[in-house]
């Protein structure tokens, strides 16, 4: 009984740390500026110009990346080993996909959050010291920034790989479980679909020369946070139903009397 309620207390702390971080994702993602439209052509001398400028005169520019930084961070915290949660000993393949699913989204999110520092922290410095350059030392400090920001958004290319695949390995630990549960059958399919999609966004060209530059990243980011709060809810689901003791059959209640 002991261990029912411990597992259900950790149940409902992993919700709320998913639910949590996709809200907060989402909160500071929808005060960030469209990176693919919001500044002119991507990759220009007028693009890093009209960016800087931008960050140097948003006053919440660095409260609205520490959210979105935050929230994947929350997600590689809270999401549970599945093979505890849904029962692993019938299936020995579900350990090993839980060790490279956490691994996968622990290290994305690391690389996550140094993208953000990146473009939340540093990126403010030196697009002041843009706008109060001289002439003569404009170029260096744009090319200054320029290297900033293509490493920011190589970074979060990369890091958003990793946090998908962790997504699509999560999503078929859930199928394996599935059996006849349709919701977490759906849960599953929509993980491994959104998980794979950066890859495929990455290998036509899509998230070239990162996600942030698509028009198809808004979609993406909600759809994943989405998917990481709809886990949560469901972790809560599900130990509410283990919960109540299945029904014993006769057969079986005369074996254990005896």
């Amino acid at each position: 009984m002991a261990t029912q309620h411990s597992n259900r207390a950790a149940a409902w702390l992993s919700a709320a740390l998913l639910v949590a971080g996709s809200l907060v994702f989402v909160g500071g993602g929808a005060q960030h500026p469209k990176a693919a439209t919001a500044f002119g052509t991507v990759g220009t001398e007028e693009f890093y110009r009209t960016f800087a400028s931008h960050i140097a005169h948003q006053p919440n520019w660095i409260p609205i990346h520490a959210l979105i930084l935050i929230g994947p961070l929350l997600w590689a915290v809270a999401v549970p080993r599945l093979a505890t949660v849904e029962g692993g000993n019938d299936l020995p393949f579900i350990p090993a996909l839980d060790d490279l699913a956490s691994r996968a989204l622990l290290l994305g999110a690391a690389l996550w959050a140094i993208a953000f520092v990146l473009d939340g922290f540093v990126a403010p410095n030196t697009a002041s010291a843009i706008q109060a350059a001289a002439p003569g030392d404009l170029p260096a400090m744009l090319l200054s920034f320029r290297i900033h920001q293509v490493t920011m958004v190589r970074l979060g290319l990369v890091s958003w790989i990793l946090i998908g695949l962790a997504m699509a390995i999560y999503g078929t630990t859930m199928l394996a479980h599935a059996r006849s549960r349709r919701g977490r059958s759906l849960l599953g399919t929509f993980g491994i679909a959104i998980g794979l999609w950066p890859i495929a966004a990455t290998i036509t060209g899509e998230f070239n020369p990162g996600p942030f530059t698509s028009s198809l990243w808004n979609v993406t980011a909600l759809a994943s946070a989405f998917w990481f709060a709809a886990f949560g809810v469901s972790l809560v689901a599900r130990g509410r139903a283990v919960a109540v003791p299945a029904p014993r059959d006769a057969t079986s209640i005369l074996a254990h009397q005896s």
